[in-house]
């Protein structure tokens, strides 16, 4: 005989324990989706916004071409700079990897790979950074002695003797504040555009311990590549390339520094010419080293 108590029990498990067991089964399916990951909605793909600015005195830029590359140098798009920035025709979704390189007048900038971020915008955001190239007034080339004598300047020239055939001297190159110096590879070149400095002897009896060495018709050629010098806000700086000097000819020694940008490390070995599109080019006048 059925007991009269099992019809409604059954009724109160039904109503009771079905609610329960949903609101616990929805609990766990959320926990699921949260710790191991589950379905994500399709995320909608945004224009690009790039702005760009000024790396010391974070200003925007206002003119020059911003280029969106893929990771093979392959062009996807060129956009004027417009009040400090540009927004891509193309559509790109965030975790999407690209190459942004700007070329702005008188403004170093490095290709820079970025992966897009995440965007709650009509537009997904990004900043770049550019560096003030210097001009004749802000940047200054000397040779110095280990004592503080100046050989040459760009506006001087004077002498100093050689002790045992040998010497050590410094070239300087200062800038003033707000500016840079960068070399960098030129995706749409492809090729470097390095910051070079050389000197130049008047005689293939000189030697050195420093630098890379070409002898050139009757001269000896000593080249440096200066990877990145920049400045602060409000302070200038300046870098100092040692340079010892061997001479095993005889009578005076004369030496003249050349600095430019723009222009490939290995090509200026041959040519001693700066590249056509360069934009920063000086020197000293010439120096003496007497023996």
């Amino acid at each position: 005989m059925e007991k009269w108590w099992n019809v409604p029990l059954a009724i109160f498990l039904i109503v009771i324990l079905i609610p329960v067991g949903f609101t616990i089964g929805s609990y766990l399916a959320k926990l699921i989706n949260t710790y191991l990951g589950g379905a994500e909605s399709p995320v909608e793909p945004k224009p690009l916004e790039v702005i760009v600015r000024d790396a010391i005195t974070k200003k925007e830029i206002q003119e020059g071409t911003v280029y969106i590359l893929d990771k093979n140098y392959k062009v996807l798009g060129a956009y004027s700079i417009t009040d400090g920035s540009i927004i891509t025709d193309e559509l790109y979704k965030p975790n999407e990897e690209v190459i942004i390189f700007v070329e702005a007048p008188d403004y170093y900038f490095r290709p820079e790979e970025i992966t897009l971020p995440k965007s709650s915008g009509d537009t997904i955001k990004v900043t770049v950074y550019g560096y003030k190239i210097p001009d004749d007034e802000a940047l200054t080339i000397r040779i110095q002695d280990y004592a503080g004598n100046v050989i040459a300047s760009e506006s001087y020239s004077g002498s100093v003797p050689f002790v045992d055939s040998s010497i050590t001297i410094f070239i300087q190159i200062s800038i003033q504040e707000k500016y840079g110096l960068m070399s960098y590879y030129d995706p749409l070149e492809g090729e470097d555009d390095d910051v070079v400095l050389w000197v130049v002897f008047n005689s293939t009896e000189v030697t050195t311990d420093e630098g890379v060495r070409k002898t050139i018709g009757g001269m000896t050629v000593i080249f440096f590549k200066i990877e990145e010098l920049r400045t602060e806000l409000t302070a200038p700086t300046t870098i100092s390339i040692t340079l010892t000097v061997h001479y095993s000819g005889s009578g005076a020694l004369s030496l003249k520094a050349y600095i430019c940008d723009k222009t490939d490390f290995e090509t200026i070995q041959n040519t001693l010419a700066p590249d056509t599109d360069y934009t920063l080019y000086d020197y000293t006048m010439q120096g003496i080293i007497k023996k």
